[in-house]
C-alpha cells in the first residue's frame, strides 16, 4: 500500500467533545457515534473503497510516559523560566466534561475499530500521535494528514499533505519549510505547551534577522545554542528517537486485516450506532498499490 491517511486522535477527540459538550454531558457515549461518524466522513471524502490507502489513527500515550516529557524535565536545568513547569503543563482538561467516561467510551471505540476493521490503531507506550503520524509520512509514498493541528505544517511537500478538517480544507504553507521551522524553534510554541523563546522576548521579527546567520550566532552563543537545540528537540518532529520510531515503523508496517462483519454488527447494536451499519462496508479496505 502506498497511500496513507492518518487520523489525529486526540485532535478529533476534543473536536468532537467541545462541539457537542452538551449532548455528551447527557450522554457521555454519544461522542462515539460523532467520532465514528467523522472518521466515515473522513474515509468517504479520501475515496477509501475506490482508491485503498491505509487508514491509520495515531493515539498518545499518558504525558508521564512521553518520551518528551522525560527530555523536558532532564533538560530544562540552567533555564530559570522553566524551573517550575512541566512538558504541556498549562493543557487543563475543563471539569465540566465527563472525561472519565468519556475515555471509557471512545476506549471501546477505539478496541473495535482494531479488532474488528481493517483501520490501522497506532499508540506507543512512550509515544504522541505525532511522532506516529511523521513515522507514517516517512514509511509510505503519498500522506495525508488529518488535523488542524500546526505542528503538522513542517511535514507538508509534495508527498504528504495536511487537510485541516475544521476549515474543510487542504492547508497551504507559502513558507520554506525550513525557515518555517527554525522560527518556530526559536520563538518556542504557546504557554499551553510551555516551551519557551531562545532569547527574551524574542518574536518572529528577530528570528527572521537570526534565521540569516543563524549557524554563525549558534556558534557564536553558547545560551543561544543550548536553548535551540532544548526547543529543536521538543519541536521538530524528525528528533523521535531511533528506538521508538523503529518499533512504531514496525506496528504500522503490519499487514493488518481484521474486519469481521459479524463483530462491528455486534458492537453497532450494542453502542446505539443502528444507522452505523449502512457503512460497514467502509471498514474492509482492499490492498492497492495505487497512488493519490
Amino acid at each position: 500500500m502506498n497511500r496513507v491517511i492518518s487520523i489525529d486522535f486526540s485532535h478529533l477527540l476534543h473536536r468532537s467533545v467541545f462541539a457537542n459538550l452538551k449532548m455528551i454531558e447527557e450522554t457521555p457515549s454519544f461522542l462515539s457515534h460523532v467520532m465514528l461518524g467523522s472518521i466515515i466522513s473522513i474515509m468517504k471524502k479520501f475515496d477509501v473503497k475506490n482508491d485503498p490507502a491505509d487508514v491509520i489513527i495515531a493515539t498518545d500515550c499518558s504525558r508521564k510516559n512521553n518520551w518528551r516529557t522525560k527530555f523536558y524535565l532532564e533538560g530544562k536545568e540552567g533555564f530559570p523560566e522553566y524551573s517550575e513547569e512541566t512538558y504541556k503543563g498549562n493543557r487543563a482538561k475543563s471539569m465540566k466534561v465527563p472525561w472519565d467516561e468519556i475515555y471509557t467510551s471512545t476506549g471501546k471505540l477505539l478496541k473495535a475499530l482494531e479488532e474488528s476493521t481493517d483501520i490501522k490503531v497506532i499508540s506507543h507506550e512512550n509515544a504522541e500521535a505525532d511522532d506516529v503520524i511523521y513515522t507514517a509520512s516517512k514509511e509510505y509514498e503519498r500522506s495525508i494528514i488529518v488535523s488542524s493541528d500546526k505542528d503538522f505544517h513542517q511535514l507538508i511537500s509534495e508527498n504528504v499533505k495536511q487537510y485541516d478538517p475544521l476549515k474543510k480544507k487542504f492547508v497551504k504553507i507559502e513558507e520554506d519549510q525550513k525557515r518555517l521551522l527554525q522560527k518556530h524553534i526559536l520563538t518556542g510554541q504557546s504557554r499551553k505547551d510551555n516551551i519557551f523563546p531562545c532569547r527574551k522576548k524574542l518574536g518572529p521579527k528577530t528570528a527572521e534577522k537570526l534565521i540569516e546567520y543563524l549557524d554563525s550566532h549558534l556558534e557564536a552563543d553558547e545560551e543561544l545554542r543550548n536553548r535551540y537545540k532544548f526547543n529543536e528537540k521538543l519541536i521538530d518532529l524528525s528528533k523521535v528517537p531511533v528506538e521508538i520510531y523503529d518499533e512504531i515503523k514496525r506496528e504500522i508496517n503490519k499487514d493488518q486485516r481484521n474486519f469481521s462483519t459479524n463483530n462491528l454488527l455486534d458492537f453497532f447494536r450494542e453502542n446505539g450506532l443502528r444507522k452505523i451499519t449502512e457503512e460497514i462496508d467502509l471498514f474492509s479496505i482492499k490492498k492497492s498499490n495505487s497512488l493519490f
